[in-house]
This record gives structure tokens, C-alpha cells and sequence, in this order.
């Protein structure tokens, strides 16, 4: 059998393909999960739904916008393996007091 995102998505692909694409984003995928939380729980909390902006949630390069948690790892461990240029390219994606 499919594993349970894969058999929502062709469930979903068979009703709306738009629909089934986005449910793969892992933003979106998060959303959702909190959206059913939310209402098995019937609670008050009124969603507000926001688009991702900058780098998507996979992408391994720093954005000078909004980078990737993946970019901001990746350049981490490019540090912590001694390459100290690295922190210059944080300098820019990151709050000072978090350096």
C-alpha cells in the first residue's frame, strides 16, 4: 500500500490535481495537520493562513530575503567543519544576537 501523504495525494489528485500538488509542500502539510488539530479539538483558535515567502522549504542556498531552516543548517555544518567564511554568509540571514 502507499503510505498515508502518498494515498492522500492520489485521494486528493482524483478530485482536485491543484489541490494534491500543494498538499506535498511540507509547509502545507504542517498547516493541515494543525487545521484538523484544530477542529477534533473544536477549539476557538481562528486559523490565519499565510503564504511562505523567500526560500522554499527545502532550498540549500542562503537567501537574502528569507533563507531556508536547509540553507541556514547546511552553512552551520560548513562552519563546524572549519570553514569560518561561512559565518560571514549567516551574518546576513540571521538577528546579530543569534551569531
Amino acid at each position: 500500500g502507499l503510505s498515508y501523504p502518498a494515498a492522500r495525494q492520489a485521494a486528493l489528485a482524483s478530485l482536485d490535481p491543484a489541490a494534491a500538488e500543494a498538499v506535498m509542500d511540507p509547509n502545507n502539510i504542517l498547516a493541515v495537520e494543525y487545521l484538523k488539530a484544530l477542529k477534533k479539538r473544536n477549539s476557538r483558535i481562528e486559523p490565519c493562513p499565510l503564504k511562505r515567502t523567500g526560500s522554499g522549504y527545502h532550498e540549500a542556498a542562503l537567501s537574502s530575503s528569507f533563507s531556508s531552516a536547509t540553507a541556514i543548517r547546511q552553512t552551520l555544518l560548513q562552519l563546524s567543519s572549519g570553514q569560518p567564511e561561512a559565518l560571514g554568509c549567516l551574518h546576513t540571514v540571521l538577528p546579530s544576537d543569534t551569531l
